[in-house]
């Protein structure tokens, strides 16, 4: 990336110097037209170079480098010119590198997220990540858990399932920050840093979050595929759908953490340690891994929308669904669940699915705001 550039003929004459949308123009002026759809360099490295041609060849080129360098020479006479008489009138010359242009919204989210499908697709191995990692981990869940039955095991087995899906998944939205974000934000930290090139840290945000959110729900889409159909759970239209909302949810999810603290930290390796305590706790803390935990833990659980998430896929899944287990099974410990509506009162979950999946989406964009905030509370430092 370069703001500024400098276009030097041989032994250090300059051709040009200043911004680089300036140049095509300046060289127009001098009488050499940049060609439709050519590389500006080459162009700009052709019209400099002497060559090793035949010597009328070479005369010529060098007769074009020295009126370059003469156009050039007038154009900053004419140039101080113009910044002694504004001295003189009273008026304070402002150079270039001191203006601050402000882009808008409009203009500049365009850019930005044509900017990182492009860097993204040139590190293929970084693009393709973010698209598999979710799938991949449903892959070896389905292996672990193939597919389910209605046997002695069925309700530890979902209640397992329900665990792993609602635990882990956050984890790979972090890991889908992690390897994009700190490249993306180094940018935006040079862009607001530069005459010209400034825009909010909401447009940046906004775009990130543009980019990254086909491919989670493309990603959440195949997860459900694999684990509510594949596995054998129960389904039909709406179920489906909060369990891809769901699945969602936690990618976004550790998606906002991971730019709020790589916001804030410019050291990669204590973000990590930091988020993974952060998203350990949470999960924790969900309810699903023990039905009696901590009353302070408990409550603290509810700002997080990992607690919300186990209970609508446990919901839909234990609704109506018996096991078969005979009375040896139930005695001896076996069979630790004759019904679904056992284990949802013995976790207590009793609320309405769609209601716990609309909160659970208004807390997980008070984290993607929240990790605005952080952002703009980290510009400040920014020079």
């Amino acid at each position: 990336m370069a703001d500024n550039i400098m276009v030097m003929a041989k032994y250090g004459n300059v051709i040009y110097q200043g911004p680089r949308e300036g140049l095509l123009p300046h060289l127009s002026l001098a009488g050499y037209q940049c060609p439709p759809l050519y590389n500006p360099a080459d162009f700009c490295m052709d019209l400099v170079s002497v060559g090793s041609g035949f010597e009328m060849e070479q005369l010529e080129n060098i007769a074009r480098i020295k009126e370059l360098i003469n156009c050039w020479k007038t154009y900053e006479d004419k140039s101080a010119d113009t910044r002694i008489h504004k001295q003189i009138g009273g008026e304070a010359a402002v150079s270039p590198e001191h203006v601050t242009e402000s882009v808008s919204v409009y203009s500049a989210l365009p850019v930005i997220l044509e900017r990182t499908l492009r860097n993204t697709w040139r590190q293929s191995d970084l693009f393709w990540t973010r698209w598999i990692q979710a799938p991949f981990l449903a892959i070896l869940f389905f292996i672990f858990f193939l597919r389910l039955t209605k046997g002695p095991a069925g309700a530890q087995d979902r209640i397992g399932l329900v665990a792993e899906c609602t635990s882990i998944v956050a984890f790979v939205g972090f890991l889908n920050v992690v390897t994009i974000y700190p490249m993306e934000k180094n940018k935006f930290f040079h862009d607001f840093s530069t005459a010209g090139g400034r825009y909010s840290t909401g447009t940046f945000i906004l775009a990130f979050s543009l980019f990254a959110v086909i491919p989670e729900l493309i990603s959440a889409i195949i997860f459900t595929l694999i684990m509510n159909l594949a596995t054998g759970m129960q389904t039909n239209a709406r179920i489906f759908f909060e369990f891809t909302i769901a699945i969602w949810v936690q990618l976004n999810f550790g998606e906002s953490i991971g730019i709020a603290f790589s916001s804030f930290f410019d050291t990669m390796g204590l973000s990590v340690s930091l988020v993974s305590v952060f998203l350990s706790v949470a999960a924790q803390s969900s309810g699903i891994f023990s039905a009696s935990i901590v009353k302070f833990l408990a409550d603290l659980a509810w700002i997080f929308p990992v607690k919300y998430l186990p209970r609508i896929l446990l919901i839909n899944e234990m609704q109506g669904l018996v096991f078969d287990c005979s009375s040896d099974s139930i005695l001896s410990g076996e069979c630790t669940a004759a019904s679904g509506e056992q284990v949802l009162a013995l976790f207590g979950f009793h609320d309405e699915p769609w209601r716990l999946l609309l909160i659970s989406l208004a807390i997980t964009f008070a984290y993607r705001v929240a990790a605005w905030a952080v952002l703009a509370m980290r510009m400040r430092y920014v020079k």
